[in-house]
């Protein structure tokens, strides 16, 4: 089964095994429009600038209707996210933020918009609906927790902000 979706279903930006290599997700060293799916599991709210990371992920990887799948925990108590330039140590990053390498804690409306505004279409899907148990296990991606879906829209050419 491993092998049938690395080959047929995406090319992966990081694949489960020694060739896996860490990349700048908001400098991606790939051609526009390389991938048709991306799993980006838990990684915004470690990236100071994750707006150019959406952007990337929208200009950069993403084919016209294809999808990433953006898991990231964010707060339904909060409007606007948390980020705070003053929290720098790894003792008030875990106080605050819920982890020491965390920057940010998303705030539902903040996050939805910002994925909004960077040009893409929205679902939030039930775990289930998207991934087998296998295959959640294989991608890492959390089996408790909703998934955010976003679409790059078929029209995206007249969409990309130069």
């Amino acid at each position: 089964m491993r092998n049938s979706i690395q080959q047929n279903t995406f090319k992966q930006i990081y694949i489960l095994n020694s060739r896996g290599k860490k990349i700048d997700a908001t400098r991606l060293p790939f051609d526009d429009e390389y991938f048709e799916v991306i799993i980006a599991s838990h990684i915004l709210e470690h990236i100071p600038d994750y707006q150019k990371a959406l952007a990337e992920i929208f200009r950069v990887c993403l084919m016209p209707g294809g999808i990433a799948i953006l898991q990231t925990p964010f707060s339904r108590l909060l409007k606007y996210n948390f980020e705070d330039e003053n929290v720098q140590s790894e003792d008030q990053r875990e106080f605050f933020y819920g982890q020491c390498d965390h920057v940010r804690v998303f705030g539902e409306h903040q996050f939805i918009s910002d994925l909004k505004n960077s040009g893409f279409e929205l679902q939030i899907r039930k775990h289930k609906q998207l991934f087998e148990q296998d295959l959640a296990s294989l991608y890492s991606v959390n089996q408790h927790e909703d998934l955010i879906q976003v679409i790059k829209p078929d029209n995206a050419q007249n969409l990309i902000k130069v």
